[in-house]
């Protein structure tokens, strides 16, 4: 009876295994970062100190990713614009702001459509 029971678990053991070998091709053949162009939101006007360091960080980002990154300028409201455009972004890895120090301050002040610390991911500082 030990040899049945041997043989039994040998056999759901290698059909396990063929599974997993299976299902590698499709873990391997997972799609290359980027696969569409990187949004920069940029929360203030184009031509000021900011837009040009944001456009070399989208540069620096497309060559070293070997893709593409756009600045989108979104001045106004002290800032607050670019933040507000990153939280209606799907979390893909593909949009990115600058956040500015409004960011942490007007939360404790009126409402905002966010909440810094449990919308945001932040990468830098």
């Amino acid at each position: 009876m030990s040899a049945i029971n041997s043989s039994r678990r040998d056999f759901v053991q290698a059909g396990v295994a063929v599974a997993l070998v299976a299902s590698l091709p499709g873990v391997a053949g997972a799609q290359a970062f980027p696969a569409k162009p990187i949004r920069l939101i940029c929360p203030w006007p184009a031509g000021g100190a900011t837009d040009a360091v944001m456009r070399a960080l989208a540069e620096s980002v497309g060559t070293a990713l070997g893709g593409t990154a756009v600045v989108e300028n979104k001045p106004g409201a002290s800032g607050m614009l670019g933040p507000n455009e990153l939280i209606k972004a799907a979390p893909d890895g593909y949009t990115v702001s600058q956040l500015t120090i409004g960011v942490a301050r007007l939360p404790h002040m009126k409402k905002m459509q966010f909440y810094p610390l449990k919308d945001f991911t932040f990468i830098a500082c």
